[in-house]
């Protein structure tokens, strides 16, 4: 399995890019111009549960998997903000971008300080694109997976432990 960006209540990456979409500047890499396909933590699992079902694992090996809508990190933590919520769209966050330089030592100093998921490895990642080809999730659920938005989706009550 090779998720794309996973959204999802209680995820540490996750919780991270809410707090900063919430921000009204976002500092964003100059050079963070690659596309993800961000989908929910419960599709995920949801392919996961699908794949387990399978009598063999050799109807597929392998699998690429991400939501529907491609985004670059900037517009990302846009969607994040709310900005294109139908009802109450939120005004959109100032948006500085970085030299690639800032962005790079940035990286460096959170890999020594672990306090953010942002590190040099992600740093490299935003500048390419991580999309899923050819997308497995909607075969897996038989189904669109469910889009990333504002708002956060719980767990389905069929997924909670007791």
């Amino acid at each position: 399995m090779r998720p794309s960006l996973i959204d999802g209540l209680g995820g540490f990456g996750a919780s991270w890019l809410r707090m900063l979409a919430s921000w009204p500047v976002h500092f964003v890499p100059r050079g963070a111009t690659g596309r993800i396909a961000a989908l929910q933590a419960t599709d995920l699992g949801e392919a996961y549960a699908v794949l387990a079902r399978l009598p063999t694992l050799a109807q597929q090996r392998e699998a690429n998997l991400g939501g529907e809508r491609l985004f670059a990190y900037r517009h990302y933590l846009q969607v994040l903000r709310g900005v294109e919520h139908a009802e109450q769209p939120v005004k959109p966050a100032l948006q500085v971008l970085l030299p690639d330089w800032v962005s790079r030592m940035g990286a460096h100093l959170c890999d020594v300080f672990r306090f953010s998921p942002f590190s040099y490895g992600h740093w490299i990642l935003l500048q390419r694109d991580n999309m899923p080809v050819p997308n497995a999730l909607p075969q897996l659920l038989g189904r669109a997976p469910a889009p990333v938005t504002h708002r956060r989706t719980a767990l389905r009550d069929d997924f909670r432990l007791s």
